[in-house]
């Protein structure tokens, strides 16, 4: 179990660490989005990671180094504001009532409108969210988004109380999350051979990352042809249906299964 110090006293919820999580959300979620959009994966312990040891770095060049807590809330926070892929479901939506395996089962003109605006609407063909028909399935998207936080919260609150104030039950991978944000708000000057290991890691990860993702990326969009020096690690068997249209397959949400 953690143990409580003086280090723990503080609140971890400040203005600097709302400013990281509002940092995640503009900065590190457009990416993200691209990434799911791009891969099927979702990108959010890259966006904790990077807000957490920038946040950490500046808070630290300020003369203000942040605390556990803070650190501990930027750190769990960022991964909420940069996965926040709520309004990626208004496309995946439209997608599933205009695809074609919709339309040949006829359920284009059987999905209702509150759900996904027709495929023939003034909005879908203009390509744009500022439009009356979008006022329902965004409202409703809003409303089911809150209810499902109000219940993860409820939830959340009541497991806090249950397992962990009453049942004292110790959390192993609790752990993992508590020593990263240690490691990176010990106040010694000299670098401990923790902060030493987790830069090694962090050089090894983004040299692997550049060579894995960017250059086949950048590659392919100078050259149309993507260099590969890395192959990737697994072999993914969900596609766009626009990029599998000459396979055989089943569309299911936007992605066709080969």
């Amino acid at each position: 179990m953690l143990t409580k110090s003086s280090a723990w006293s503080k609140e971890g919820l400040t203005i600097r660490s709302i400013l990281g999580i509002i940092f995640a959300g503009l900065v590190f979620q457009p990416a993200a989005i691209f990434i799911y959009l791009y891969t099927g994966t979702v990108a959010g312990f890259a966006a904790q990671f990077a807000t957490v040891f920038l946040f950490t770095e500046l808070a630290r060049l300020s003369g203000r180094p942040l605390s556990r807590r803070e650190a501990l809330t930027i750190y769990y926070g960022s991964l909420g504001a940069a996965t926040e892929f709520t309004f990626v479901t208004l496309l995946e939506r439209l997608w599933i009532r205009r695809c074609p395996t919709s339309q040949f089962f006829g359920l284009t003109q059987i999905i209702p409108d509150w759900w996904a605006p027709p495929p023939d609407a003034k909005a879908v063909l203009n390509r744009t969210l500022i439009d009356p028909i979008w006022i329902l399935p965004i409202s409703l998207l809003v409303i089911t988004g809150l209810l499902m936080r109000l219940c993860g919260l409820s939830l959340g609150f009541l497991c806090d109380r249950l397992y962990v104030e009453e049942e004292k039950l110790p959390f192993p991978m609790a752990h993992v999350d508590y020593e990263f944000c240690n490691v990176l708000t010990v106040k010694e000057r000299t670098p401990t051979s923790r902060q030493k290991t987790f830069l090694l890691c962090a050089i090894i990860g983004l040299i692997y990352s550049f060579f894995l993702y960017t250059i086949p990326l950048v590659t392919e969009q100078i050259r149309g042809v993507r260099t590969v020096i890395i192959p990737l690690p697994w072999i993914c068997l969900l596609y766009t249906s626009d990029a599998a249209d000459e396979l055989d397959g089943v569309d299911l949400g936007g992605r066709r299964i080969i």
